[in-house]
């Protein structure tokens, strides 16, 4: 199977979570307090990371996911790393000054919406969708996305667009 038809799906998940806010697509907030929905981040690739402090692999995963941002940042690949911590923005951001991110955008959703909006089943979660938001990718769990596959997964997604966009 080729990386572009690779699907790391966890289980046999077939519905987007990206396509209709009717089916319950959490909003998430920035630092700010400014909303946002799945739709705004579409029009180029993203990955998204949805992570809490207490979950130790998340944590580790961090300043990899800062790497990729700043890595892909020129093919216009946006992160976005997730926090469900119930203690908000304090819990995450004091995972964020351990690891020492600076260079990473926090979002923040309530940890039921997000985990049941993006079929989320164990974390960290890491969905990558193109930029129509169709999900690409999936890597879940503590051994979810080392970076190298990460990297082709996101090489994948990236190529792909490449062609459609000369078609």
């Amino acid at each position: 199977m080729s990386g572009l038809r690779r699907r790391h799906l966890l289980g046999s998940l077939a519905l987007l979570p990206l396509v209709a806010a009717a089916r319950g697509e959490p909003v998430i907030t920035d630092l700010t307090g400014v909303a946002w929905r799945m739709a705004d981040f579409r029009g180029g690739p993203l990955l998204l990371d949805i992570w809490a402090s207490w979950c130790a692999p998340c944590v580790v995963a961090l300043p990899m996911l800062q790497q990729m941002a700043t890595e892909f940042q020129v093919d216009g690949l946006r992160v976005v790393a997730l926090s469900i911590d119930r203690g908000g923005a304090p819990a995450a951001l004091r995972a964020y000054h351990r690891m020492g991110i600076t260079a990473l955008p926090l979002y923040l959703g309530d940890p039921d919406a997000v985990t049941a909006g993006f079929a989320v089943k164990s974390l960290p979660t890491t969905l990558l969708f193109d930029a129509a938001g169709r999900e690409f990718a999936r890597f879940a769990g503590t051994q979810a996305a080392p970076a190298d596959r990460l990297r082709a997964a996101i090489l994948d997604l990236l190529r792909s667009a490449h062609s459609q966009a000369k078609d």
